[in-house]
């Protein structure tokens, strides 16, 4: 007997197909590979600009392709403990393929975001090491 809110991959709820559940899906696998795409092209967009600069100093390059590679860091971080446990939670149900386990580790994932997000950034920037130290 199938639980009443299995989704199969035909797009079913109580045995019925669900538009309002297409379009959500769509929407939100959209809006989730844009979010990652549109940051990936910024971060390529600027260092290849930093790289690029002839009218400044080394030490500034050198200074904005570290803050530049922070920066990537932390926003790998939503996308590694955000947006794949949500795609994968969003996403295989649609196959037939069991939840329980994924729902099981998205939810912890999830909630470890905000102290990795800081974490990452007190690890790579020297100023926020210092503050915590001092």
């Amino acid at each position: 007997m199938q639980n009443k809110y299995t989704i199969s991959i035909f797009f079913q709820r109580d045995n019925q197909f669900d538009a309002t559940l297409v379009a959500t899906i769509i929407t939100m696998n959209i809006v989730a590979f844009s979010l990652i795409n549109i940051t990936t092209c910024f971060a390529c967009l600027a260092y290849y600009h930093i790289h690029m600069m002839t009218k400044i100093s080394p030490k500034v390059v050198y200074l904005q392709k570290k803050l530049l590679i922070a920066l990537c860091v932390q926003a790998a971080v939503p996308s590694v403990l955000v947006y794949i446990p949500y795609l994968f939670s969003m996403n295989i149900p649609l196959f037939g393929v069991s939840t329980t386990f994924i729902h099981n580790i998205s939810a912890p994932v999830t909630a470890f975001f905000p102290t990795w997000d800081a974490a990452v950034m007190i690890l790579l920037l020297p100023d926020y090491r210092k503050g915590l130290a001092g």
